[in-house]
């Protein structure tokens, strides 16, 4: 078994290598955006390569002052910038509930009120037909999650409403998102830490779109903090067996699946994480075996596959109904292959409709999926080249977009100042769009300069990988799946230290920390 893990890791090389130089050409030349926040229609222009410049010429002049101050104070300089980095994310989240006041709708909306539902002990939604639940069962992890937080709510009579509660809620995991990941960067870098650590404080400091998410009431904040924890606990196993620093923490395999398992039952799509970490960790394995690790793995996969499906079978108990098997997956890919107004492969209504039209029988769900899927395909085999721009399109629209749709998906507002409403439609929107997409041009950067010192330092830890691979199959995923550059958000999010790695690798060229 030990032989194998050479040979994958050769494959993990070459295909981290080849994937983030596509992914930084094609982001280098190519923008996505929206202005109409009401259409959502996803417009594509070349990038502009000032507005590039000028970002990359900010972010490693702050780095170069934060290389100075390392130089000079070490350590403590660093946990100052920590501090200051934690205080500014939350200061950001709070600031958004305040002065954004945006309110959850259409599938955010649907979940929070049964929550709030579920909370004064109203179990009405458990329904067979009647009921958001009938439709997209896999969303009770959510409402349980938020279950708690509004029950709290309701005893203290706060005087603001429970989604802006939610919203604090957020802006805390996110702070804890950012300090694991802080934490991980012990194990991506054993040279040059200090400048990695800037490195990675600068860019989570400069991610609008992190710093923004926190207003948006649904999954995306809360998977992206517990993949955040589970990916510590997950490199840090992963390291303790490749480099033989002793036994693998009982404690350490705990924390790694609880939180590998309420990020993918608060959001399903957290289940490509989920598959990298066990596939790295079972490879891992091969170089050196432990039967904590593998029980570990096993309770994972089965928790991922099945705990939704539970969680369910609990609600329906107490709330004396059944829910349906929900929209069918095969009815998303069909819809994946389709155009929509917003965007190729987006949201068009065709998944939901089907699963209408069909009764809510999954059967007849996937016979009317498959037929479409069939009459997509030899719409695609006639007409190649059409074939070529809907799936480039379909890319673009989900990966070439900086501000990775969060001005949508934070949209729904009626008490908002004008100020703050020029940054979504009006023409300080085109500012917030240029400086997002032209730090997300060097965030790709530093994944393409990152990988390519992997290969180059023939780096042999192998659980490093698991943001990479955790891109790619997301990437593979929904080039297939329902395409929206929300759903790409969390796992660059999850990225960012790998990212900060290359940037500081690249820094390094010129300045020896």
């Amino acid at each position: 078994m030990k032989s194998l893990y050479k040979p994958i890791l050769f494959f993990i090389y070459g295909l981290s290598l080849l994937f983030s130089a596509v992914m930084f050409i094609i982001i280098f030349f190519f923008d996505a955006y929206s202005t109409d926040m009401q259409s959502q229609k996803v417009l594509f222009k070349t990038d502009n390569f000032i507005w590039t410049l000028g970002v990359a010429v900010i972010f490693f002049a702050m780095l170069f002052l934060c290389f100075i101050l390392v130089k000079k104070y070490g350590e403590k300089f660093l946990r100052i910038q920590f501090i200051l980095t934690i205080a500014w994310v939350f200061i950001s989240g709070m600031a958004a509930i305040v002065l954004l006041r945006s309110n959850p709708g259409a599938d955010a909306q649907a979940v929070y009120l049964m929550a709030e539902s579920a909370a004064k002990g109203d179990l009405s939604f458990i329904h067979p037909t009647d009921s958001y639940l009938s439709y997209y069962p896999h969303q009770i992890g959510l409402v349980t999650f938020y279950l708690p937080f509004i029950f709290v709510w309701n005893l203290l009579k706060l005087p603001v409403e429970a989604a802006h509660t939610l919203k604090a809620v957020n802006t805390i995991l996110l702070c804890i998102a950012v300090a694991f990941q802080y934490g991980t960067l012990k194990f991506f870098s054993r040279s040059g830490l200090h400048t990695v650590k800037s490195a990675y404080l600068l860019l989570t400091g400069l991610f609008l779109p992190l710093l923004s998410y926190t207003s948006f009431v649904y999954g995306e904040i809360p998977s992206l903090a517990f993949m955040s924890i589970s990916m510590y606990f997950a490199v840090k196993v992963g390291h303790a067996l490749l480099e033989k620093e002793g036994p693998v923490s009982i404690k350490d395999i705990l924390w790694l699946i609880l939180s590998s398992l309420v990020s993918v039952l608060i959001r399903k799509n957290s289940l490509i994480y989920i598959i990298a970490v066990c596939l790295v960790l079972l490879v891992c394995l091969f170089k050196r075996f432990d039967s904590k690790v593998l029980i570990g793995i096993i309770l994972i996969a089965f928790g991922a596959a099945f705990g939704s499906k539970g969680m369910c079978l609990v609600y329906e108990g107490m709330a004396g109904a059944k829910l349906p098997s929900g929209v069918t997956a095969l009815s998303y890919f069909a819809m994946g292959m389709q155009e929509s107004d917003r965007g190729n492969g987006w949201y068009n209504g065709f998944n939901f409709n089907t699963y209408m039209e069909a009764g809510l029988d999954s059967t007849k769900a996937n016979e009317i999926s498959k037929k479409a899927i069939g009459e997509r395909m030899t719409v695609f085999k006639e007409n190649t080249g059409y074939a070529w721009d809907f799936y480039f399109k379909k890319y673009l629209s989900q990966w070439a977009d900086g501000t990775y749709s969060v001005r949508q998906a934070t949209y729904p507002s009626y008490s908002r100042s004008a100020f703050f409403w020029d940054f979504y439609t009006g023409d300080r929107s085109m500012i917030v769009i240029g400086f997002c997409n032209a730090l997300q041009t060097l965030m790709f950067l530093g994944l393409f300069v990152y990988s390519l010192f992997s290969v180059i330092k023939k780096e042999q830890n192998l659980v490093l990988f698991i943001p990479l691979i955790t891109l790619f199959g997301t990437f593979l995923f929904h080039m297939l799946w329902e395409a929206n550059s929300r759903y790409s958000f969390p796992t660059v999010g999850l990225v960012l230290p790998v990212m900060a790695v290359g940037l500081s690798k690249l820094f390094g060229l010129w300045f020896k920390e």
